[in-house]
Order: C-alpha cells, then sequence, then structure tokens
C-alpha cells in the first residue's frame, strides 16, 4: 500500500472515530473532509479497504424522546367525541 493510500486511510478513520465499513463510506469522507476528487476518492477508497466488509457499527446517537406521551393525543380526541 502505498504512503498516499495509508495517510487516506488514516484520515478516513480520524474522521468517522472507527474503520470504515466499506469503500463509498471511506470515498465520501476523503471527498467531504479531504477535497479529493470523486474519482480519485473511490480509488483511494477501494485501495484502503481488505478483502473482507467490516461488521456494521450500531449507532452511537440516542433517540429522540417523544414531546408528549404517544396517548395523550389519543385521549384529546377521545375528549372531543363525547
Amino acid at each position: 500500500m502505498s504512503p498516499d493510500v495509508l495517510r487516506a486511510g488514516l484520515l478516513v478513520e480520524a474522521r468517522l472515530g472507527r474503520a470504515p465499513q466499506d469503500a463509498l463510506e471511506a470515498a465520501v469522507v476523503l471527498e467531504a473532509w479531504a477535497g479529493v476528487p470523486a474519482q480519485q476518492a473511490l480509488e483511494t477508497a477501494r485501495a484502503l479497504m481488505s478483502g473482507q466488509p467490516a461488521a456494521p457499527a450500531t449507532s452511537r446517537a440516542a433517540p429522540v424522546a417523544p414531546s408528549r406521551p404517544p396517548r395523550q393525543l389519543l385521549e384529546e380526541f377521545s375528549a372531543n367525541d363525547g
């Protein structure tokens, strides 16, 4: 692997906080944060990825709490029917 590809791999992992799941994800990072042109980003990303895909990572985002309990909306409609 060339030094440029190794450097690109370090950049991608630093921006994602983990290894990329596939070449497309790595290419998007290279385009967005490194300004690499699309075709070159895809070629570099392909060179980064090994023969086996990475295991899917789970989301770290916390689910958004509802603004009000779901039943409250139904109760309001029931009260107006009366």
